[in-house]
């Protein structure tokens, strides 16, 4: 499983290929999705599947998913979990919250990000680096930026409520490329002040880019 290598084992994952997953939707998510493509349906329908699949592990049963006005999800008391689909994926991963306080999950298409959309994502300081690097290595560690930066914000968000801009963090890779720092440029809320760092994991395989940030209890902030 990709996500494995993002999280430790009592965080509960699932995936799936929503193309050929046949995911199933309670009414009052089936109302949620009114109207909406095939591709979309698809992938709404894998996502909410494999979660109840997930909250039923962690002792929550038969309880629909449905989004909030935000459209994030809404996920029931005493279980913290994140969601993400691309191009032939979905993933889910969900954990207790007497342990966690909050996750973050991102996979993306291990794809080149193109030059106009690595100047909406990239502060200064990450452009710096990705103009040290080879060419054919540049778009694709682009990509891992964008993702890195996702699955931070997917992680801060339940905490903090905050809308942040692509800006507001600055990703930093460690040597072993397979972990990174996300450090606030800007307060979240009053959950997270400038200079606060969420660690996260980075993985890629099967023409694939995933990033995972999982916030403990007692973690600093």
């Amino acid at each position: 499983m990709l996500a494995r290598a993002l999280f430790d084992d009592d965080v509960r994952l699932a995936e799936a290929d929503p193309a050929t997953h046949e995911g199933t939707l309670l009414p009052d998510e089936e109302a949620q999705i009114t109207g909406a493509i095939e591709k979309r349906r698809r992938e709404f329908a894998t996502g909410r599947t494999l979660a109840r699949g997930l909250m039923l592990d962690l002792g929550v049963a038969g309880a629909p998913l449905l989004n909030g006005d935000d459209r994030a999800p809404l996920w029931p008391e005493g279980i913290v979990a994140s969601i993400s689909h691309t191009g032939g994926y979905c993933g889910v991963v969900a954990a207790s919250s007497r342990a966690y306080r909050a996750l973050g999950l991102d996979v993306e298409q291990a794809t080149p990000l193109r030059e106009p959309l690595i100047r909406s994502i990239a502060r200064e300081e990450e452009r710096a680096l990705l103009a040290s690097l080879p060419e054919t290595e540049r778009f694709l560690v682009a990509k891992a930026i964008f993702s890195a930066k996702e699955a931070a914000y997917k992680a801060q968000y339940p905490l903090s409520r905050a809308y942040l801009g692509f800006s507001a963090m600055r990703i930093e890779f460690d040597e072993d490329a397979s972990t990174f720092r996300a450090i606030f440029m800007q307060d979240a809320g009053s959950a997270f002040r400038v200079g606060d760092v969420l660690r996260g994991r980075i993985a890629r395989r099967d023409g694939l880019v995933a990033c995972g940030v999982a916030i403990r209890h007692g973690d600093a902030s």
